[in-house]
């Protein structure tokens, strides 16, 4: 009994751990399940939630572009307005606004060109005269770089802003300086539109009309015509005149500021070297440099100087000129040079085509050249005056940003220069004024009373009366306190590396290369032969007409 009660409690015990296992496997099961929905529920949050991020990504994106093209595409316009006949309040546009109607309209022009000072009001606010602005209109209208404006239609059917008021605003800009808002003002055309024209209209003035107005004397014909007025003032072999400028920029990048900042000038700026002949006209300009390099630096850069240095301008068989030189018993001979020379300060390397006055002079016949030589020398500094006079942007600075921008203003301004010189006729070779009809000749040294001469134009006063120059005031106003004194540093007094050239016999039909001789022997010939020109009355100080030009046999 007892064995059948044990067995009975045994088989319940093991009914007991099958139910219990079973349950076990139960909670199991319902444990993982319960896992598997709340995992199913977290993947489908995190779906939705990344779903719902990406969504603000894209619209936060949207927006931001929206708003970059606003800015760019949709800027707000200023309409001008006005009132008409009937005073009514309505909108100006281009082709009601005041340039329009003065410069553009045809009936306007037609009118306003009867009237006697139209014209001179027109060339001194626009810089060129009025037939020379339809002459660039024409020229334009033909350039692809101006199809923008030449088409008065885009894609979609607007007309575009007139060629005529587009190239009027940007010869303002140049020559007075003014601001694209003003030249808004003006014409009723967005200052925008006008900006990225005149970038078209400096690339085209630096390019096309630069290529065209500004170009070097190659050939002895065109040498022949820029020596005509040295010639006439004793300095055969001369082509020209050469110095540097500084052009301020008002926004250069601040990596590039201190490279800019010269001595010159309190602000960055530009600086450029040109050669010209002595009636103005540009023949050679370097592109820009900063401003703290020195002449001696830009002299390596520019092309004009440089290759009539090495012999690939100007040196051929027929290129050569005469000057007298002391000969046997006194008598003068002369001698032949193959090349040219050009006129600098010394502040220029001691080349023997450039030719500077002497800073310490040890004979009068030194001094009278290096007077002569000063005064010829400031047709490159009037040039300067007469381009920042003219274009007063060249003055006042530049407010583009970047060198390239400031260096195609430039070009641009000097085929501009050149430009109005033909215009103007005043491209004709100048006359001269003889040095011996102002006083007759005295003396074995050339010395002339201050009398004789008072009433003379300045350079000849330093001529002839070279010994006694430093003492005469004409102004009476006496020295100034701000001179230096003489034994004071120069910043033009740096020792340079002199060329060591050649020099020949005095007397020797040999024809000598300029490029080869000795840069003091050389100098002192040129001395020589002027103080012979000079004392024999054959000096003139060139002027416009009437011009005589003395020949070496």
């Amino acid at each position: 009994m007892a064995t059948i009660q044990s067995q009975h409690a045994a088989s319940e015990s093991d009914g007991d751990s099958v139910d219990s296992a079973e349950a076990f496997i139960q909670r199991k099961k319902k444990n993982k399940n319960r896992q598997d929905e709340l995992d199913h529920i977290l993947d489908e949050a995190l779906r939705v939630a990344a779903e719902e991020a990406a969504e603000r990504d894209s619209e936060s994106s949207l927006s931001s572009l929206q708003k970059v093209r606003k800015k760019r595409c949709a800027k707000s316009k200023t309409t001008l307005c006005r009132r008409n006949a009937d005073g009514d309040i309505v909108e100006v546009t281009w082709n009601t606004s005041n340039w329009y109607t003065l410069y553009v309209e045809p009936e306007t022009v037609a009118i306003c060109r009867q009237q006697k000072d139209w014209s001179s009001k027109f060339r001194r606010r626009f810089r060129l005269p009025y037939d020379a602005y339809e002459i660039l209109i024409e020229e334009a209208k033909e350039s692809v770089l101006f199809s923008r404006w030449s088409n008065r239609k885009d894609a979609c059917g607007v007309p575009g802003s007139p060629i005529e008021l587009m190239l009027l605003g940007s010869l303002r800009y140049i020559g007075r300086g003014w601001t694209f808002d003003d030249i808004e003002e003006a014409t009723a055309i967005h200052e925008e539109t006008h900006r990225q024209f005149f970038h078209v209209f400096i690339a085209w003035g630096s390019t096309s009309l630069f290529n065209r107005f500004v170009s070097p004397p190659l050939t002895r014909e065109d040498a022949l015509n820029n020596m005509a007025e040295f010639s006439s003032a004793g300095f055969h072999g001369c082509v020209g005149s050469s110095d540097a400028t500084h052009i301020a920029m008002e926004k250069c990048s601040s990596w590039l500021s201190q490279l800019h900042k010269g001595p010159k000038l309190a602000m960055p700026s530009r600086s450029y070297n040109i050669t010209v002949n002595h009636r103005r006209r540009i023949l050679s300009t370097t592109c820009g440099h900063p401003s703290r390099w020195n002449d001696k630096t830009l002299q390596m850069y520019d092309r004009f100087m440089r290759g009539i240095y090495d012999g690939e301008i100007l040196n051929s068989e027929d290129d050569v000129f005469k000057l007298y030189e002391p000969g046997p018993n006194g008598a003068p001979s002369t001698a032949t040079y193959k090349g040219v020379w050009l006129i600098v300060d010394n502040g220029y390397i001691h080349w023997p085509t450039c030719i500077p006055p002497f800073k310490q002079w040890e004979t009068i016949k030194q001094r009278r050249f290096s007077e002569w030589l000063e005064s010829m020398r400031k047709d490159v500094e009037c040039t300067f005056g007469i381009m920042k006079g003219r274009f007063r942007l060249l003055k006042a600075g530049i407010r583009l940003h970047g060198v390239e921008a400031c260096d195609k203003i430039w070009l641009t301004c000097c085929a501009f220069h050149n430009f109005l010189l033909d215009y103007d006729g005043l491209e004709e070779e100048w006359g001269s004024l003889s040095v011996s009809d102002q006083s007759p000749y005295l003396g074995a040294l050339g010395q002339h009373e201050i009398a004789d001469f008072a009433s003379t134009s300045f350079a000849v006063q330093r001529l002839l009366n070279a010994s006694e120059f430093p003492s005469f005031d004409p102004t009476g106003m006496g020295v100034g306190t701000d001179a230096a004194d003489d034994d004071g540093e120069s910043s033009e007094d740096i020792t340079v590396s002199q060329h060591v050239g050649r020099t020949f016999p005095i007397g020797s039909n040999e024809i000598r290369p300029v490029r080869e001789c000795d840069f003091e022997w050389f100098r002192e010939r040129i001395v020589d032969h002027f103080d012979w020109l000079f004392k024999n009355g054959q000096v003139s100080w060139p002027k416009r007409s009437g011009m005589v030009e003395p020949t070496v046999e």
